[in-house]
């Protein structure tokens, strides 16, 4: 009896210490899984930000690039969002209207863009609402004077049309004038 005891006693022990070899290799593979998975994940993101931060970079670049190009164009150049606020002026569109890009920025383009009849000095539909209204480029009457914010006044000839993307989708207007 104690000989099948002891037979019984290392049968047991050796099926622990297996069960516990085995308990030890699959918290070790379990370990080593997760640690592969979160450098997988930590590769991805890394790789993911740094496109984002390349995507960044060139629309920046873009950006800084249209903004230029509009800057530097002899006519005045005014852009507004799909209310009819301000968003960009060049310089020569604050030379014309009196107003700089910080002080016009959010305005209505009403405010911003004083235009009247050069012969009966009544105001002149805003081409910005005419082109929200009739959704295609527009341009003013002849005989138009933009009244600047600084009482200036010029004799302009401009033409608006829609911003609008290539899926078709409306950003707001453009407003391009000379005195």
């Amino acid at each position: 009896m104690t000989n099948e005891e002891k037979y019984l006693l290392r049968i047991r022990t050796q099926q622990a210490d297996e069960s516990a070899t085995k308990s030890a290799r699959t918290v070790l593979a379990g370990t080593l899984l997760s640690i592969s998975l979160m450098v997988l994940c930590f590769a991805l993101l890394k790789r993911e930000l740094s496109e984002r931060k390349k995507a960044q970079e060139a629309l920046s670049k873009s950006e800084k690039w249209f903004s230029t190009t509009l800057s530097s164009i002899g006519d005045a150049v005014i852009a507004t969002d799909m209310n009819g606020a301000v968003t960009f002026l060049n310089p020569v569109a604050q030379q014309l209207t009196g107003w700089n890009l910080e002080q016009a920025r959010g305005k209505s383009m009403d405010l911003v863009f004083d235009i009247v009849n050069a012969e009966t000095r009544r105001p002149v539909e805003n081409p910005v609402k005419k082109v929200f209204r009739e959704g295609k480029i527009v341009g003013l009457a002849d005989h138009t004077v933009l009244l600047s914010q600084d009482g200036r006044q010029f004799d302009i000839e401009d033409g608006a049309a829609p911003i609008i993307t290539e899926t078709g989708e409306s950003f707001g207007v453009v407003l391009v004038f000379r005195d």
